[in-house]
């Protein structure tokens, strides 16, 4: 899933509004896509105008992957679900929460 594809102005404008009433304009744009880093920059504009900008990369990992690099730090992936309410991978919000356990030795 590449969700990120949808982070520009156009498809990710959303209000938030605070706890005092304020509406906030918040979306996310992506700045730069290389291998399975992507960088982007999230936008708040708050109602007197004021603009505040919020920078990161997050590095994006198919499940396979993930598993490996689990088992290759000894944990063993007991349970893959596709959103924090525990949807199956595929569905979702489009994240994998992981439920892994460390093999202790000896």
């Amino acid at each position: 899933m590449r969700e990120w594809d949808t982070w520009n102005k156009e498809q990710s404008t959303h209000l938030v509004v605070l706890p005092d009433g304020r509406a906030v304009k918040v979306w996310t744009e992506v700045t730069n896509e290389t291998n399975q880093l992507v960088s982007f920059c999230q936008h708040f504009i708050y109602p007197d105008g004021t603009e505040l900008l919020s920078t990161a990369t997050l590095r994006f990992l198919t499940l396979g992957q993930i598993e490996a690099s689990l088992q290759s730090a000894g944990f063993s992936v007991e349970q893959v679900y596709g959103g924090w309410s525990r949807q199956a991978p595929g569905s979702g919000d489009g994240e994998f929460l992981v439920v892994a356990r460390h093999q202790l030795s000896g």
